[in-house]
């Protein structure tokens, strides 16, 4: 069945007032109800080195440890001319893409040591060496639907951990959590969705 356009809905609309107008309403709701929405605090992340496939980080001890994820922004360089009196645009280039992930920390910042010698270990090895798979999947927000309790959203096999953020300690707060935010460089993805 073909997808409905907006203009389909427009003429669909009934131009009175009454039960028509409820029971589309009452449609709408359903179709909302119906949807299986997507939460943003369900998800997973998996580090492997790209050469050996070797955990960066026990995935579970890396997934209680992460606070926040974010995936790259997709943008290119587009070509725009002027042409024979009219403009022609087209996508170029992709952009160099980054992403970003905030971890919480344990045992004497034990996370924080792991990336910093990754990190310094970029500074002497050739890139495809030190290169990093990361893959992005979102758990199953319900259990009505049955399905896969992952899937995996996005693929990323040349990553280069390119920023370590600073951490600050603070003797005001007796309570906080150390946290510091890791930033990758990255090339075009594997898998699409």
């Amino acid at each position: 069945m073909p997808k409905k356009t907006l203009s389909n809905y427009v003429s669909e609309t009934p131009s009175s007032k009454g039960d028509s107008s409820i029971n589309n309403f009452s449609e709408g709701v359903s179709k909302i109800y119906d949807k299986t929405w997507d939460f943003v605090s369900n998800f997973a992340i998996e580090i492997v080195t790209s050469s050996s496939g070797t955990p960066i980080l026990d995935v579970n001890d890396l997934n209680i440890s992460v606070v926040s994820a974010s995936m790259p922004s997709f943008a290119c360089n587009p070509i725009e001319f002027f042409s024979a009196g009219q403009w022609v645009i087209a996508n170029g280039r992709d952009e160099v893409l980054t992403c970003s992930i905030t971890l919480r920390d344990y045992n004497y910042m034990e996370n924080y040591k792991t990336f910093l010698t990754w990190y310094a270990t970029t500074k002497e090895s050739y890139p495809a060496d030190v290169y990093m798979r990361i893959n992005f999947y979102k758990r199953r927000d319900t259990f009505q639907n049955g399905g896969e309790d992952l899937s995996l959203i996005m693929s990323f096999n040349e990553c280069l951990l390119s920023t370590i953020s600073e951490v600050q300690f603070n003797n005001s707060t007796e309570n906080q959590l150390v946290e510091f935010t890791i930033g990758f460089k990255v090339i075009s993805p594997i898998k699409w969705m």
